[in-house]
C-alpha cells in the first residue's frame, strides 16, 4: 500500500462523514480527488481488502431504546426461508443463522427493536406465532458498548 492508500484507509476507518457529499469530504481529507476515492474503494472491495461499507445505527438515540436478541430453535432446513421472512420485518435490524448446539439449541438470531421492552416481547411473540416456532428466548441488552470495525494502519504505525 502506498502512503496515500494508508492515509485514505485511516480516514475511512474513522467513519464516513455525515455530509451532503461524504466522498468529496473524504477526498479533501486525503488530499486526492473524489473519483480517486471512489475508484480506490471499489478496487479494495473487488480485491476483498474490504468486505463492506456499513453504518452503525444507534437505536436508542433514534427512538427505539428497547432492544432484544430473539433466538429461535428451528430445524436447519427451515433456517434460510424463515430467516429471510423475519429479516423483512421493520422491527428487525439483522437476522442470521448460527450452529445449533445441544446446550444452546437456537439456530436463528434476530435483533428486534421497539419503543418499550413490552413492545419487543409482543413483536417476538408475534414472529414466533406467525412462523410456528415454539422454542425461543429473548435476550435483552443491559449495556451497550461502542461499536466499531477493525482498524489497520493506525496513526502511530505504518
Amino acid at each position: 500500500m502506498t502512503d496515500t492508500d494508508k492515509k485514505l484507509l485511516r480516514i475511512l476507518q474513522k467513519g464516513i462523514p455525515i455530509s451532503a457529499k461524504p466522498w468529496k469530504t473524504v477526498a479533501e481529507q486525503a488530499g486526492i480527488t473524489e473519483s480517486d476515492v471512489l475508484e480506490k474503494v471499489a478496487s479494495w472491495l473487488d480485491e476483498g481488502l474490504i468486505r463492506k461499507i456499513g453504518a452503525f445505527v444507534n437505536h436508542r438515540i433514534s427512538g427505539y431504546p428497547a432492544n432484544g436478541m430473539a433466538v429461535f430453535d428451528i430445524p436447519k432446513e427451515q433456517a434460510a426461508e424463515t430467516g429471510n421472512r423475519i429479516a423483512q420485518r421493520e422491527t428487525v435490524s439483522h437476522c442470521y443463522e448460527r450452529p445449533w448446539l445441544p446446550r444452546w439449541p437456537y439456530r436463528l438470531y434476530a435483533m428486534v427493536h421497539g419503543k418499550t421492552r413490552d413492545a419487543v416481547i409482543a413483536e417476538v411473540n408475534n414472529i414466533a406465532r406467525n412462523e410456528g416456532i415454539t422454542g425461543y428466548r429473548i435476550l435483552f441488552s443491559t449495556r451497550e458498548f461502542k461499536k466499531s470495525g477493525s482498524r489497520l494502519f493506525m496513526e502511530d504505525n505504518s
